[in-house]
């Protein structure tokens, strides 16, 4: 499910995890950082949508209020 490709595009994804200090910014090919929940969907791509999912199912993603 990649956007603006063809029907049948595989798209893969990986997340990682990590402790960090400072504040992530935004660099190179990145536009933007944003904290997302799982009811973000609507600002997530198809993909970014099954990670959120994922993510939400297995307990890994906060709450959809902050």
């Amino acid at each position: 499910m990649a956007d603006g490709k063809p029907a049948g595009t595989l798209v893969r994804t990986r997340c990682f995890t990590a402790a960090h200090t400072g504040t992530p910014a935004p660099r190179a090919e990145i536009a933007e950082i944003a904290h997302l929940t799982h009811g973000d969907h609507h600002r997530a791509s198809a993909t970014a949508g099954e990670v959120l999912d994922h993510l939400a199912a297995t307990g890994q993603l906060l709450p959809n209020s902050r």
